[in-house]
């Protein structure tokens, strides 16, 4: 199934992911972030750090990593909807329904579209100034020995 980034985004914030992980991880503080062992690997030093303030967590032993959907897929071996599912019936969020495959295909490529405009329009500023700052005009001189000087 098929959600939106609107929805996992939503999901994702009504989760805190210090929340998700307590139960499997005894985590304790140390300089300003929470460490316990990996639940992912066999280890004797604490080497899981999970951050509250960007909600990701790492392990340094192993290198698993993620946010708190990710988390609850290799810890329940679980795919993406039915993490994000777990997630939100742990906020009591409801998730749509249907979302059929026509809806995901139609949001996919509304999507890419504006991707690509997005990737336009940045071409376009690029080469803008690209050209003005390679023009012969005074502001562009100053602007070359100031980047001449950095």
């Amino acid at each position: 199934m098929f959600y939106p980034p609107e929805i996992v985004s939503e999901v994702r914030a009504r989760n805190d992911i210090v929340d998700i992980i307590s139960p499997y991880v005894k985590l304790t503080s140390r300089s300003g972030s929470l460490f316990g062992l990996c639940p992912f690997h066999n280890e004797k030093t604490a080497s899981f750090s999970v951050h509250r303030e960007k909600q990701i967590f790492y392990c340094f032993g192993c290198g698993a990593s993620g946010d708190a959907v990710r988390f609850i897929m290799q810890i329940e071996n679980m795919d993406f909807p039915e993490a994000l599912r777990l997630l939100a019936e742990r906020v009591r969020y409801n998730l749509p329904e249907k979302w059929t495959s026509q809806e995901a295909k139609n949001e996919a490529k509304k999507q890419a579209g504006l991707r690509e405009r997005a990737a336009e329009l940045n071409k376009i500023a690029a080469r803008y100034y690209y050209d003005y700052l390679f023009s012969n005009n005074s502001d562009a001189e100053n602007a070359r020995a100031y980047l001449e000087e950095r």
